[in-house]
């Protein structure tokens, strides 16, 4: 269901197969459906029950594209990666990783949590962004959605707006905080665009 365009969506085998409008979907509801709670096979727990069963429900703060559906599909319980029999992934259940690469005609950013994994070498994870996994993607933990000891990185940039510099970020918990005000915790480098409550703007190099 995708509450912005009033419409619901069916997939079938990850290929879509029927879109049907929902008037009404948000009258008298606010972000949170107000006051109203969801139901999930059944209607008010009393009528309208679904006769079966459901595996890996989702809710999703934003709506999935059709590429993103057909990968769930492919990939259920996440999607498979496998790092070489002599590299491990370190990566632990929640963790938020990002892989990000200037290819020459273009950038690629890759972003994708970690549903489990499988001793050193096999973790799944379920994408987050359009740009899905891929051989070869290198991928770094920038936070974790599910532990606080891991939402600290080191970011480490020649290419940003106001680079080089060196990030120590901490709090990340979410993609969307990523590298933000909030979660960088000190910067080593370039100093322009920054600014102090105590120095005021802040220009050239420095910690």
């Amino acid at each position: 269901m995708r509450r912005a365009t009033n419409e619901i969506s069916i997939y079938l085998n990850g290929v879509l197969d029927t879109s049907q409008s929902l008037s009404g979907f948000n009258s008298n509801n606010t972000g949170n459906f107000g006051n109203r709670k969801l139901f999930i096979s059944g209607r008010n727990f009393t009528s309208n029950f679904f006769s079966g069963s459901i595996e890996e429900f989702r809710l999703y703060n934003r709506a999935l594209s059709a590429q993103e559906v057909q990968a769930l599909y492919e990939n259920r319980g996440g999607i498979k990666l496998q790092t070489n029999e002599d590299t491990v992934h370190g990566f632990l259940y929640g963790d938020l990783i990002r892989a990000q690469r200037f290819t020459g005609v273009g950038t690629y950013r890759s972003d994708a949590i970690v549903t489990h994994t499988e001793g050193l070498n096999i973790f799944y994870v379920e994408p987050q962004s359009t740009d899905l996994p891929a051989r070869d993607y290198d991928y770094v933990r920038i936070g974790s959605a599910t532990d606080s000891s891991r939402r600290g990185a080191v970011y480490l940039t020649a290419d940003d707006s106001g680079a080089p510099y060196i990030d120590v970020i901490d709090g990340v918990n979410s993609f969307a905080s990523f590298n933000t005000m909030s979660t960088i915790k000190t910067r080593n480098g370039r100093l322009s665009g920054i600014t102090s409550p105590i120095f005021g703007t802040l220009s050239g190099y420095g910690f």
